[in-house]
């Protein structure tokens, strides 16, 4: 079956009707063409079949929800049954009101035992829909818009930004001249390098005496470089001193892992490594670097903005959302679980927020500290 099965040209009338339809993965799998239109509709690592196959969620997929208009995808949902709730597996895509609208029509017309399809992750602005339905930022991003020119994006820099990147570098080349940045994409970067890209990473967290959480991902890292993977690798006379391992889907790359060498840090080398893979991107075409999570304000200094994604909960009526209570009220307390962490992590940022919100993160503040203090007095 070709890519014309699944993405035939648009019935004849007005030229706005949109084709819907329900392919069965159970027995096949995902097929190829649906993958590849992923991809290009998205754009994103977590709605890339290479993704969710190495990561495990792909063999969970029991049907796929595709809407053609003209010829061309305008939706492609991965779709899970976990009793009544319909769970769309793919995430980080974009949905706006009239594609979420005309799915979850589809789906309550077609399936009668679903009570809720939920998303997770999605980029969305605050969707209007005739159904009864929970949206509340679950989670957060830090993507990067990029130019077409690598002088554009220096230039659009603050002023400090340009001038200490400048410094950095003509101090790191006048002291290491035999420094180097090599960008490999794919298998065409060694497993060793990659392995040793992480074991940097891995020292610097452990130097702060946090818990190494790539260590079970490891594997999962090392295949998905060698389907998507776009890293940049440094060197000083021959020797790793630092990395960049992300993933290139379309045209937007996804930042995994920085690493180098704590002995390297007079020069700056980690921001530097940073803006070295920027540059690399840009000038391979990329329109987006995405530093994925965690809101460190070197990320915020080389120009990612935070994007907010949300959880979306679409239940077929009221009653049936009462009927599901308990996920409703797991989604509202999720909500504010997320709010008052995301606050806590802006303290770095306080100047920037409104008189009301700095009052709420002393709060916050406050109770966390006497949380702890309380814990501490109780195991001593």
């Amino acid at each position: 079956m070709n890519g014309t099965d699944f993405f035939p040209a648009s019935p004849t009338g007005n030229g706005r009707a949109i084709d819907q339809r329900l392919i069965d993965c159970r027995r096949h799998g995902l097929p190829d063409a649906i993958g590849e239109e992923l991809c290009r509709l998205y754009g994103n690592i977590h709605s890339s079949p290479a993704h969710l196959r190495v990561y495990g969620g792909l063999d969970t997929v029991t049907q796929a929800y595709v809407a053609t208009h003209e010829g061309g995808a305008r939706a492609i949902f991965l779709l899970r049954e976990e009793g009544p709730r319909l769970r769309v597996v793919n995430e980080g895509m974009r949905v706006d009101t009239a594609a979420a609208e005309a799915f979850a029509r589809f789906v309550f017309a077609t399936a009668p035992g679903i009570a809720a399809i939920e998303f997770h992750a999605i980029e969305s602005a605050p969707l209007s829909l005739s159904f009864p339905l929970q949206q509340a930022v679950c989670t957060a991003e830090m993507p990067l818009a990029l130019p077409s020119t690598v002088d554009a994006y220096i230039a659009g820099l603050g002023k400090n930004t340009r001038r200490n990147l400048r410094r950095y570098m003509d101090k790191l080349l006048q002291r290491f001249p035999s420094f180097r940045f090599d960008v490999h994409e794919r298998n065409a970067l060694g497993t060793a390098d990659a392995r040793a890209v992480i074991a940097l990473n891995r020292a610097r967290i452990n130097g702060k005496q946090q818990a190494y959480s790539i260590d079970d991902e490891e594997e999962r890292i090392l295949a998905l470089l060698q389907e998507c993977g776009l890293a940049g690798v440094g060197r000083i006379d021959g020797k790793i001193c630092c990395g960049a391992l992300g993933y290139r889907v379309g045209d937007r790359f996804f930042f995994k892992i920085i690493g180098h060498d704590p002995q390297y840090n007079p020069w700056s080398l980690g921001i530097l490594c940073c803006f070295l893979m920027i540059r690399a991107c840009i000038e391979r075409g990329c329109s987006e670097y995405n530093f994925m999570w965690n809101e460190y304000e070197y990320k915020f200094a080389l120009g990612a903005r935070r994007r907010e994604l949300a959880r979306v909960v679409i239940y077929r009526s009221r009653l049936h959302m009462l009927a599901n209570g308990r996920m409703a009220c797991a989604v509202a307390r999720d909500a504010a679980r997320h709010r008052a962490a995301s606050l806590l992590e802006m303290g770095g940022r306080l100047h920037e927020l409104p008189a009301a919100t700095r009052a709420a993160f002393h709060l916050l503040h406050a109770a966390r500290s006497l949380k702890r203090g309380l814990s501490a007095w109780r195991s001593a």
